[in-house]
């Protein structure tokens, strides 16, 4: 019985803090823009990685966003964009009744 009610008040004491861990990958199929000086359009396609992590306590978070891609532009000269991403992200985690 005292082991019952000893495991009942650490875990009913324990902490609430949570790490946040949240991968993604995608692909973008048809993407474009254009120019104010001429009317061609440049049309992309390519992928996308990147991961977020944080931590969460009471509802508020905080963490790192970073992601890497690699586009291929269809235009007269093949040309190749590469994007990376770093920033920080702040929040809160609203509870639903």
């Amino acid at each position: 019985m005292k082991i019952l009610i000893t495991l009942a008040l650490v875990f009913s004491f324990s902490a609430r803090a949570s790490f946040l861990l949240e991968p993604y990958a995608g692909v973008n199929i048809n993407g474009g823009w254009s120019d104010n000086s001429s009317d061609t359009v440049n049309q992309f396609s390519g992928t996308m990685y990147g991961a977020r992590a944080g931590i969460q306590k009471m509802g508020f978070m905080l963490g790192v966003d970073g992601r890497k891609g690699s586009w291929s532009v269809d235009n007269e000269a093949k040309s190749k964009l590469d994007y990376t991403h770093l920033a920080m992200f702040v929040g809160y985690d609203f509870p639903i009744l």
